[in-house]
Protein backbone atom coordinates (compact mmCIF):
# COMPACT_ATOMS: atom_id res chain seq x y z
CA UNK A 1 0.00 0.00 0.00
CA UNK A 2 1.32 3.22 -0.99
CA UNK A 3 0.06 6.34 1.84
CA UNK A 4 0.56 9.81 0.04
CA UNK A 5 0.36 11.89 2.91
CA UNK A 6 -3.07 11.07 4.49
CA UNK A 7 -4.31 12.10 7.44
CA UNK A 8 -6.77 9.51 8.06
CA UNK A 9 -4.87 6.67 10.23
CA UNK A 10 -4.70 4.39 7.32
CA UNK A 11 -1.03 3.52 7.25
CA UNK A 12 -1.36 2.52 10.90
CA UNK A 13 -4.23 -0.04 10.30
CA UNK A 14 -2.51 -0.91 7.68
CA UNK A 15 0.38 -2.15 9.49
CA UNK A 16 -1.62 -3.48 12.26
CA UNK A 17 -2.47 -5.80 9.04
CA UNK A 18 0.60 -6.59 8.47
CA UNK A 19 0.71 -4.82 4.64
CA UNK A 20 3.61 -3.69 3.65
CA UNK A 21 3.03 0.43 3.52
CA UNK A 22 5.01 3.00 1.64
CA UNK A 23 4.63 6.03 3.94
CA UNK A 24 4.91 9.65 2.11
CA UNK A 25 4.58 12.22 4.48
CA UNK A 26 3.23 14.69 2.29
CA UNK A 27 0.82 14.34 -0.79
CA UNK A 28 3.27 13.98 -3.70
CA UNK A 29 0.32 13.38 -6.12
CA UNK A 30 -0.84 9.90 -7.67
CA UNK A 31 1.74 9.24 -10.18
CA UNK A 32 4.70 9.80 -7.89
CA UNK A 33 2.60 7.19 -5.33
CA UNK A 34 1.94 4.98 -8.17
CA UNK A 35 5.52 4.73 -9.38
CA UNK A 36 6.74 4.10 -5.40
CA UNK A 37 4.38 1.47 -5.64
CA UNK A 38 5.69 0.03 -8.86
CA UNK A 39 9.53 0.14 -7.92
CA UNK A 40 8.77 -1.89 -4.70
CA UNK A 41 6.94 -4.60 -6.34
CA UNK A 42 9.55 -4.98 -8.99
CA UNK A 43 12.45 -4.89 -6.52
CA UNK A 44 10.51 -7.81 -4.51
CA UNK A 45 9.85 -9.74 -7.35
CA UNK A 46 5.93 -9.76 -8.36
CA UNK A 47 4.53 -11.18 -11.19
CA UNK A 48 1.64 -8.17 -11.42
CA UNK A 49 0.42 -5.09 -9.29
CA UNK A 50 -3.28 -4.19 -8.50
CA UNK A 51 -4.47 -0.76 -8.09
CA UNK A 52 -7.59 0.44 -6.28
CA UNK A 53 -8.32 4.18 -5.62
CA UNK A 54 -8.38 4.19 -1.70
CA UNK A 55 -11.69 6.27 -2.09
CA UNK A 56 -13.97 3.16 -2.03
CA UNK A 57 -15.71 3.88 -5.06
CA UNK A 58 -14.96 0.11 -6.40
CA UNK A 59 -15.88 -3.23 -4.44
CA UNK A 60 -13.00 -5.03 -3.23
CA UNK A 61 -14.69 -8.24 -3.93
CA UNK A 62 -14.21 -7.15 -7.76
CA UNK A 63 -10.51 -8.08 -6.81
CA UNK A 64 -10.40 -11.52 -8.23
CA UNK A 65 -12.15 -11.56 -11.44
CA UNK A 66 -9.99 -8.75 -12.20
CA UNK A 67 -6.52 -11.25 -11.53
CA UNK A 68 -8.70 -13.51 -13.85
CA UNK A 69 -9.17 -10.98 -16.77
CA UNK A 70 -5.17 -10.64 -16.90
CA UNK A 71 -4.73 -14.56 -17.77
CA UNK A 72 -7.90 -15.34 -19.35
CA UNK A 73 -7.53 -12.28 -21.82
CA UNK A 74 -4.02 -12.70 -22.08
CA UNK A 75 -3.52 -9.08 -21.17
CA UNK A 76 -1.23 -7.22 -20.09
CA UNK A 77 -3.26 -4.85 -18.07
CA UNK A 78 -7.16 -5.26 -17.79
CA UNK A 79 -8.80 -2.07 -16.81
CA UNK A 80 -11.91 -1.74 -14.53
CA UNK A 81 -14.71 0.49 -16.85
CA UNK A 82 -17.24 2.10 -14.74
CA UNK A 83 -20.70 2.54 -15.47
CA UNK A 84 -20.89 6.27 -17.10
CA UNK A 85 -24.24 6.84 -16.65
CA UNK A 86 -25.94 9.85 -14.11
CA UNK A 87 -27.28 7.65 -11.87
CA UNK A 88 -23.79 5.68 -11.44
CA UNK A 89 -21.24 8.92 -11.52
CA UNK A 90 -21.79 12.78 -11.26
CA UNK A 91 -21.76 14.51 -14.65
CA UNK A 92 -18.85 16.28 -14.61
CA UNK A 93 -16.84 12.62 -14.45
CA UNK A 94 -18.77 11.55 -17.29
CA UNK A 95 -17.79 14.26 -19.22
CA UNK A 96 -13.90 14.34 -18.38
CA UNK A 97 -13.77 10.85 -18.68
CA UNK A 98 -15.39 10.45 -21.82
CA UNK A 99 -13.41 13.38 -23.23
CA UNK A 100 -9.39 11.68 -22.07
CA UNK A 101 -10.93 8.26 -23.26
CA UNK A 102 -11.41 9.76 -26.85
CA UNK A 103 -8.52 11.53 -26.98
CA UNK A 104 -6.15 8.69 -25.75
CA UNK A 105 -8.56 6.18 -28.37
CA UNK A 106 -6.96 8.75 -31.16
CA UNK A 107 -3.81 9.02 -29.98
CA UNK A 108 -3.13 5.13 -30.16
CA UNK A 109 -6.03 3.82 -32.40
CA UNK A 110 -7.03 1.57 -29.68
CA UNK A 111 -10.91 2.16 -28.22
CA UNK A 112 -10.34 2.75 -24.61
CA UNK A 113 -13.72 3.08 -22.72
CA UNK A 114 -12.05 4.55 -19.12
CA UNK A 115 -8.80 5.89 -19.18
CA UNK A 116 -9.21 7.47 -15.93
CA UNK A 117 -10.44 4.18 -13.23
CA UNK A 118 -7.87 3.60 -10.53
CA UNK A 119 -8.80 -0.09 -10.61
CA UNK A 120 -6.38 -2.01 -12.62
CA UNK A 121 -4.34 -5.30 -12.76
CA UNK A 122 -1.10 -4.90 -14.44
CA UNK A 123 1.93 -7.53 -15.72
CA UNK A 124 5.23 -6.34 -13.88
CA UNK A 125 7.10 -7.27 -17.10
CA UNK A 126 5.28 -4.27 -19.15
CA UNK A 127 5.90 -1.79 -15.67
CA UNK A 128 9.81 -2.48 -16.13
CA UNK A 129 9.60 -2.03 -19.71
CA UNK A 130 7.83 1.24 -19.57
CA UNK A 131 9.09 4.33 -18.75
CA UNK A 132 6.49 6.39 -16.49
CA UNK A 133 7.16 10.12 -15.96
CA UNK A 134 3.76 11.57 -14.80
CA UNK A 135 3.31 12.92 -11.33
CA UNK A 136 0.17 13.60 -10.94
CA UNK A 137 -3.51 11.70 -12.19
CA UNK A 138 -2.45 11.85 -15.97
CA UNK A 139 -0.24 8.96 -14.89
CA UNK A 140 -3.52 6.25 -15.79
CA UNK A 141 -3.87 7.85 -19.05
CA UNK A 142 0.42 7.99 -19.80
CA UNK A 143 0.64 4.42 -18.65
CA UNK A 144 -2.40 3.35 -21.18
CA UNK A 145 -0.85 5.58 -23.88
CA UNK A 146 2.82 3.94 -23.63
CA UNK A 147 1.63 0.51 -23.00
CA UNK A 148 -0.95 0.22 -26.21
CA UNK A 149 1.81 2.48 -28.32
CA UNK A 150 4.23 -0.52 -27.42
CA UNK A 151 1.78 -2.87 -28.15
CA UNK A 152 1.38 -4.08 -24.77
CA UNK A 153 -2.58 -5.96 -24.79
CA UNK A 154 -5.04 -4.22 -22.58
CA UNK A 155 -8.33 -5.37 -21.65
CA UNK A 156 -11.32 -4.10 -20.22
CA UNK A 157 -14.37 -5.73 -18.09
CA UNK A 158 -17.03 -4.01 -16.31
CA UNK A 159 -17.08 -2.93 -12.55
CA UNK A 160 -19.32 -1.98 -10.10
CA UNK A 161 -18.83 1.41 -9.15
CA UNK A 162 -19.79 3.61 -5.55
CA UNK A 163 -20.34 6.97 -5.33
CA UNK A 164 -21.27 8.83 -1.99
CA UNK A 165 -20.64 12.77 -1.63
CA UNK A 166 -16.76 12.38 -1.80
CA UNK A 167 -15.15 15.28 -3.30
CA UNK A 168 -13.09 13.84 -6.29
CA UNK A 169 -9.32 14.61 -6.28
CA UNK A 170 -8.70 15.93 -9.61
CA UNK A 171 -8.77 19.35 -10.10
CA UNK A 172 -10.40 20.55 -12.82
CA UNK A 173 -8.29 23.05 -14.75
CA UNK A 174 -5.05 21.93 -13.27
CA UNK A 175 -5.86 18.24 -14.21
CA UNK A 176 -7.05 19.42 -17.60
CA UNK A 177 -4.11 21.22 -18.53
CA UNK A 178 -1.38 18.52 -17.24
CA UNK A 179 -3.79 15.90 -19.30
CA UNK A 180 -3.33 17.92 -22.47
CA UNK A 181 0.26 18.82 -22.24
CA UNK A 182 0.62 14.59 -22.41
CA UNK A 183 -1.07 14.25 -25.28
CA UNK A 184 0.76 16.76 -27.08
CA UNK A 185 4.19 15.16 -26.02
CA UNK A 186 2.87 11.66 -26.66
CA UNK A 187 2.40 13.07 -30.69
CA UNK A 188 6.37 12.21 -30.66
CA UNK A 189 6.49 9.18 -28.33
CA UNK A 190 7.74 6.16 -30.23
CA UNK A 191 6.59 2.89 -30.29
CA UNK A 192 9.84 1.83 -29.31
Amino acid sequence: MVDDGSEDGSCRVATAYGIHTIRNPNNLGKGNALRSGFRWALNHGYDAVLTIDADCQHDPESIPSMIRAVSAAEADIVVGIRTLSRESMPLHRIVSNKLTSLVVSLLTKRRVRDTQSGFRVMRTNLLRRISLRTSKFEIESELLIRALKRGYRVAEIPIETLYGDEESSISGFPDTVRFILLALKSLFWFAH
